[in-house]
């Protein structure tokens, strides 16, 4: 099975960075776009809807991003 995908981001205002995707998860290719809240170097908040191509359900994702360490 082959997994493989490319993605856009741009930093939209110095907090907000947003996300265009394209991925296929070995079964189909799937569409995402979200945007990422960087609260700090060390966190920031992910928000995302997926959808696959053609016919299907999409989803939502929710995400915490944390740095332990550099």
């Amino acid at each position: 099975m082959t997994r493989r995908g490319a993605a856009l981001e741009w930093l939209v205002a110095p907090q907000w960075q947003g996300v265009a995707e394209w991925f296929d998860d070995g079964e189909r290719g799937h569409r995402r776009l979200g945007l990422r809240f960087i609260a700090s170097e060390a966190w920031s908040l992910d928000f995302s809807h997926a959808r696959p191509q053609g016919a299907g359900q999409g989803w939502w994702t929710a995400g915490v991003n944390w740095m332990f360490a550099r």
